[in-house]
């Protein structure tokens, strides 16, 4: 039973990337934090890069999941403002990316909001993302969800 348990978590680790169907957009180490009880947010990371510059301009998961998914940034204030050290967190309508240039979605910079929550994120489960770019298209990520980066 924990050699078949291996293997199915093998299979889903495997699927947690993504590309275009002409690898022009590639995603690595996908996953998803884990949620508490009555938490009506979560969050996906992963690293995203493109071979040829492109702009990713959407993001959708499923209705299963949550109500809807947001690329988000977090910007840190260090410029001896009021609120110097903190976070502050908004969404992006669009993110240009670089040829080569890996941009990484992790926690305190980009990332999906999964807004209003259908179920806590356990440990285990996989959140199924689809990522639209402006010239690669889309791609489906699934991200495992998980309490630390994998």
């Amino acid at each position: 039973m924990a050699s078949l348990r291996a293997l199915i978590l093998a299979g889903v680790l495997l699927c947690a990337c993504g590309s275009a169907d002409d690898g022009a957009a590639d995603v690595a180490r996908a996953w998803a934090r884990t949620s508490a009880a009555g938490q009506t947010t979560g969050a996906v990371y992963f690293e995203l890069s493109v071979q040829e510059d492109d702009v990713l301009v959407g993001v959708a998961v499923s209705p299963s999941v949550a109500a809807n998914a947001q690329i988000h940034n977090s910007m840190t204030m260090d410029d001896g403002s009021v609120d110097d050290g903190f976070s502050m967190m908004h969404e992006t309508s669009s993110l240009p990316l670089v040829a080569g240039t890996p941009v990484a979605f992790e926690p305190g910079r980009h990332h999906v909001m999964l807004v209003d929550l259908v179920k806590p994120l356990i440990a285990g489960d996989v959140v199924a993302l689809e990522l639209e770019f402006e010239t690669a298209g889309q791609i489906e990520v699934a991200a495992v969800v998980s309490d630390e980066a994998p």
